[in-house]
């Protein structure tokens, strides 16, 4: 038998790091997440432009080819991504939308993050497990059997097709960010039944730090 633990999210700040620049080519404008660096590390303790520690730096790289409104990208572990926006909004609708992606990715990240956690998480002992065994004032560890997500994201859409239309040369940008201003729902977290019946469901406390500690080490959200 599973038991379940349930926890609401709301954040008023999910922004993604978005240090990104636009860089000219002889044809088109490319998208770039960073510039060249000449700077030569000497040791694993160097920083480089951006404040990281080498010896602590974890790449990601993506390419993408984009016609009309449909992106198509492959990543650095060979994977395919495909965007689109709907038809209401001039697109084909043969994928999900970037911000469905988005928040796809929190939620996957979300899931990984706390499968670490809870796998690093030594609760102690507890005298209310059902059907105790000989180990039960053992060490205990949170083992989760599954995770169900039911999120939402709200933006202003004054964001991106507010400002000054059509665009001109000295247009002002638009008053109100386009981003997503606040994430909230709720994750159900279901805890595996261990060896011997033992029912273990998380107090509040032990939710709490899961929660907070799976917050703080997901690479996708920012606060």
């Amino acid at each position: 038998m599973n038991k379940v633990n349930q926890f609401g999210i709301q954040s008023t700040k999910f922004i993604l790091n978005r240090n990104f620049h636009y860089t000219k080519t002889t044809t088109t404008s490319l998208l770039s997440s960073s510039t060249t660096s000449t700077k030569t590390f000497n040791n694993t303790n160097d920083e480089d432009k951006h404040g990281l520690i080498q010896q602590y730096h974890k790449k990601y790289k993506i390419k993408g080819n984009g016609t009309n409104t449909k992106v198509e990208m492959i990543t650095n572990t060979n994977h395919i991504i495909q965007t689109d926006i709907p038809t209401q909004m001039g697109g084909t609708n043969e994928a999900p939308q970037p911000v469905e992606l988005l928040l796809a990715s929190w939620i996957g990240c979300t899931q990984a993050t706390a499968i670490f956690v809870s796998r690093n998480m030594n609760v102690g002992s507890r005298n209310d497990v059902v059907g105790q065994t000989k180990k039960a004032h053992e060490a205990l560890r949170i083992v989760i059997d599954k995770m169900e997500f039911d999120i939402e994201a709200f933006r202003d859409e004054r964001g991106a097709l507010g400002g000054e239309l059509p665009i001109k040369l000295g247009s002002e940008l638009p008053e109100y960010p386009a981003r997503l201003e606040k994430i909230e729902g709720m994750i159900k977290v279901y805890a595996k039944e261990r060896k011997g019946g033992d029912v273990y469901v998380l107090t509040d406390d032990e939710l709490n730090v899961l929660a907070h500690q799976t917050e703080r080490r997901c690479p996708v959200g920012k606060k």
